[in-house]
């Protein structure tokens, strides 16, 4: 085919009124031309006017071939264009026959690549060429053979697929089968292929006046700093110094501002993220946002990632018998289930509440059963479902299937906008639209599939879903994103090309697997050669310098520790840094959610106020958590305390850490309940303790299968062997490293009254020793560390709390580490009481303050603020002797219970508070940056014991 004449770009809106068929290389250059006719028919003052015809290359195909059908001609031509999802599921059909292939894990990737092939095969008239290569290799030699078989399937059946679409409409041309339009004009096309080519010359045989229209040519040369390249030090700062460029530019008065980024599909959601924190910040802030977004991608998310197909997906899970209860909590509580604005809170606490059943998975019968008591729409909606489930089964046609999803979703009042329910968006009903449109696709799966169950059917339908774009129209935006590709016949009043570092333009050549590639390079196929890259590249980096009169050309110099330079087609320009941009500071998104929240409550901040003060005595039925938490942030301990707020962890299979630590509990009490003293353990065989120990991790493992049936008897067999080696441990260290000792009391109930605040506290262990003095010990399956105890809030105060509660002070307070890596007693004592690991107080004073002044020097050094540079004032204080530091307790304790009466509720967390707070989204500490981040001191490697699984 000769050169086509070319059409000046202004001139196109002529044609096109004149009633020229204009055929676009893409979609988003066709969705332009649109937008730009209908303003400037607007701009001429017209109300109405006929929609030109504008049409994608593929689209203008796809209505020849209904213009044949319709016409009745060709009698003896296929007569079923095959859709994409048809086509590919024969792909994979015919690999699957294939007995090199059928074993494969993932045939559909290989499948994509065969139809890849297929159809350069068909659009590089490559035929003839590849039956005729010697490649040698023998991914081509099987290709050919598939490429036969496919080929064979259609042709029997009068089938036609995508790729041999544009072969058979130029022959229909050619014979007189089908009109030739009077006026064509193409627009976008960087390359015409061969197929593109024959269909050209069949129309221009036919009489059709074919005409290319002109790029756009906005004079961007460079001259007079009209056109820069300038390199940041990664990615991620070349996309954020865009974003900013881009709103720089809208401000100083630009209508339209092109983003143009090499690799924009595998990196649309990096990019939006960034432009719409740095161009949108309103629009990640919580609570519902109308406002347009000032830019426009021109990839949109995958149709299974839009919010209302993933609830379809979910809801579509409810119907099974057994759920797991995280997507069975995502399912109810979707805003798309019926009556989710109703019962929203209500559906909240319903989750709260079976995740309390202790239950990773859960019968649908169970969840309805809790639903009643409080859910009656919820609970109307999944009985509804459970009735239409249980006719769905078997294997039926995927038509018979798309019907019964449909049934289904119906059943739960999907997409949720009837009574007690939302009012969908624009761009939900689109989706919504688009979902009814991917159900007739997985109809058309009969075509070429048998029967199916229920899992195959859905898992076909998310294939469905994963591989269609979903690109809402929307109001024209200043700011378009676009791909290389997709911002051919575009102008732009400015333009930044990213990523254009030497090893992705000109691209590596990356010749198809499955084709010949000495036929690949000798027909120039894309891809194929250094040469062929270049020639593309060069071609189109000319294109986007016309496309605006001011231009940036970027490139990051490093990612991943590889160090790129400029590609060589802008090596050349003027050569500018990032500074010399102007680009304004980056506003951080902690500001404007302070702005955002302040403001939204009319006020400016201020410190926290108090909640209200309660009465001396009031009863805490949470026991020492409440001290802990006040030393951890006054904010947490009123939150959970006073107003109820807390964390109900999702269950997890098998044993918990919170489980593991309550059985070991359970075990050692029935233990000592049985041995009573040192004595009696010493007067045991090995055998008999063995025995004893065993006895009671059964008895512990049986009462705790009475409670919780997910664990099954395989896993209470392991548990079991863990509990006798870490008990007979503890027991052996006991017999052999501890003078005479009785225990006199095993997790023992103790009340009392602590600052005002009436407590109920229980007590892991009492020794008895032979003095007749104290030992209070705390059972620790997680780690802690005797440096909690000190200063004005300590980490763990609940050994502190039985000291000063215990009727009889104790002459020493210990944890007793019970861990597959160590089992040892760590604590401290009034003087040395013989047991390994219990420092005498004298010692323990030296060594911790010592230990004490060393974090806080490194802190210090480190700028963080932490509660250990104030701690070393408890060596300042008067506290000498055990009796004094009994005393601070006192005094320490008292104060935690009148502050927490007093009702302060500071955001003012100490040292690792917040790492594994449950309730950062109620302070919203981090959003308002009074956190620092990242760099918190792990002082002595001690975890939270929450973390841990002490609930003790």
């Amino acid at each position: 085919m000769s050169e086509l004449p070319k059409l000046p770009a202004g001139r196109w809106l002529n044609e096109a009124e004149a009633g020229a068929l204009l055929l676009t290389a893409t979609g988003h250059l066709q969705r332009h031309l649109h937008e730009s006719y209908a303003r400037h028919q607007a701009e001429r003052g017209r109300v109405v006017w006929e929609t030109p015809s504008i049409l994608t290359w593929h689209a203008w195909l796809e209505r020849m071939w209904q213009e044949r059908l319709i016409a009745g001609v060709g009698d003896a031509d296929p007569t079923v264009l095959l859709r994409a999802a048809q086509s590919s599921t024969l792909w994979q059909q015919v690999l699957a026959a294939d007995s090199t292939t059928r074993n494969l894990l993932h045939i559909g990737g290989l499948a994509r690549q065969a139809e890849t092939a297929w159809t350069l095969l068909h659009a590089w008239d490559l035929g003839p060429a590849v039956a005729a290569a010697r490649d040698g290799r023998p991914e081509a030699a099987r290709f050919a053979a598939w490429a036969r078989s496919f080929g064979e399937h259609t042709n029997r059946r009068g089938w036609c697929d995508e790729a041999q679409l544009p072969g058979r409409v130029a022959r229909w041309i050619v014979d007189g089968a089908l009109p030739a339009p009077k006026r064509i004009v193409l627009a976008g096309f960087d390359v015409f292929d061969p197929a593109q080519h024959r269909t050209l010359d069949a129309l221009a045989r036919r009489g059709t006046h074919c005409m290319e229209l002109e790029s756009p040519a906005c004079g961007a040369n460079g001259a007079d700093g009209t056109l820069q390249r300038v390199a940041f030090m990664d990615p991620e700062a070349e996309v954020e110094a865009a974003a900013l460029w881009a709103r720089t530019q809208l401000e100083r008065g630009s209508a339209t501002v092109g983003i143009v980024v090499q690799g924009l599909e595998a990196r649309a959601g990096h990019v939006e993220r960034i432009f719409r924190e740095l161009l949108a910040p309103d629009a990640v802030l919580p609570g519902p946002n109308t406002q347009s977004l000032p830019f426009r991608l021109s990839f949109g998310p995958r149709l299974a990632d839009t919010p209302l197909v993933r609830g379809a997906f979910r809801l579509l899970g409810l119907g099974r018998h057994a759920l797991d209860l995280e997507p069975l909590e995502a399912g109810l509580l979707s805003p798309y289930l019926g009556g989710a604005v109703a019962e929203r809170e209500r559906r909240g606490l319903l989750v709260a509440r079976l995740r309390k059943l202790g239950d990773p998975a859960l019968g649908l019968d169970e969840v309805i059963r809790q639903a009643k008591q409080s859910c009656p729409e919820l609970t109307r909606h999944l009985s509804a479902a459970r009735h239409v489930r249980s006719r769905q089964s078997g294997r039926r046609s995927y038509a018979a299937w798309a019907q019964a999803f449909t049934d289904l979703l119906r059943a739960l009042g999907w997409p949720g906008h009837g009574e007690g329910g939302r009012t969908l968006t624009s761009a939900e009903f689109l989706a919504y639209e688009r979902w009814r449109d991917l159900l007739d696709e997985l109809c058309g799966l009969d075509l070429v599939l048998p029967h199916a169950d229920r899992g195959e059917a859905l898992a076909r339908l998310g294939e469905l879903a994963d591989a269609t774009r979903f690109q809402p129209p929307g109001d024209p935006a200043p700011v378009q994103i676009l791909g290389h590709l997709e911002a051919a016949g575009l102008s732009f009043d400015r333009l930044w090309v990213l990523g254009m570092d030497d090893s992705e333009w000109p691209r590596p050549p990356q010749p198809h697997p499955l084709l010949p590639f000495a036929v690949q390079r000798e027909r120039g196929l894309p891809r194929a050669s250094a040469e062929r890259e270049l020639r593309f590249a060069e071609r189109v980096t000319a294109r986007l310098k016309g496309s605006a009169p001011r231009m940036v050309l970027s490139y990051a110099e490093q990612q991943g520790g590889v160090r790129f330079r400029p590609s060589p087609l802008i090596v050349a320009l003027p050569s500018v840094s990032p500074p010399d941009l102007g680009l304004p500071p980056q506003p951080r998104l902690a500001d404007l959610l302070r702005q955002h929240v302040f403001a939204a409550a009319g006020s400016e901040p201020r410190g926290e106020e108090p909640l209200r003060s309660l009465p001396s005595g009031i009863l805490q039925r949470s026991g020492t958590s409440i001290f802990e938490d006040m030393a951890a942030c006054p904010f947490r301990a009123q939150a959970r305390h006073r107003l109820g707020a807390e964390e109900t962890p999702l269950p997890e299979p098998g044993l918990g850490s919170a489980d593991h630590g309550s059985l070991l509990h359970s075990v050692l009490r029935q233990v000592w309940a049985t041995l009573g003293n040192q004595a009696s353990l010493l007067g045991q065989t090995d055998a008999a303790l063995s025995a004893l120990v065993k006895k009671a991790a059964r008895e512990a493992l049986n009462e705790f299968r009475s409670r919780h049936a997910r664990l099954s008897a395989a896993l209470a067999d392991l548990e079991s062997e863990r509990l006798e080696r870490l008990v007979l441990a503890l027991l052996e260290l006991e017999r052999t490293q501890r003078p005479s000792f009785a225990v006199t009391a095993s997790e023992q109930g103790l009340d009392a009254t602590v600052g005002g605040v009436q407590v109920r506290l229980r007590l892991d262990r009492v020794d008895a020793i032979a003095d007749g003095s104290r030992v209070l010990l705390d059972y620790k399956s997680g780690r802690a560390s005797p440096m909690q105890w000190v200063g004005e809030r300590p980490e763990a105060p609940q050994l502190p709390l039985y000291a000063i509660a215990h009727s009889s002070p104790p002459v020493a307070i210990a944890f007793v580490h019970v861990r597959s890596d160590e089992v040892r007693y760590a604590g401290v004592a009034a003087r040395d009481v013989g047991i390994p690991g219990v420092v005498a107080w004298e010692g323990w004073r030296t060594g911790l303050k010592a230990l004490m002044e060393s974090a806080a020097v490194n802190v210090r050094a480190r700028q963080q603020d932490t509660a250990a540079s104030d701690d070393t004032d408890l060596f300042a204080t008067g506290i000498r002797g055990w009796d004094d530091l009994l005393d601070h307790w006192r005094r320490v304790m008292a104060s935690l219970g009148e502050r927490f009466r007093a009702g302060e509720a500071a955001v003012d967390p100490q040292r690792m508070a917040c790492k594994y707070c449950p309730l950062p989204g109620l302070c919203r500490i981090d959003e308002l940056g009074s956190l620092a981040r990242a760099d918190e001191i792990e002082a002595d490697g001690n975890v939270h014991d929450r973390k841990n699984g002490d609930e003790d």
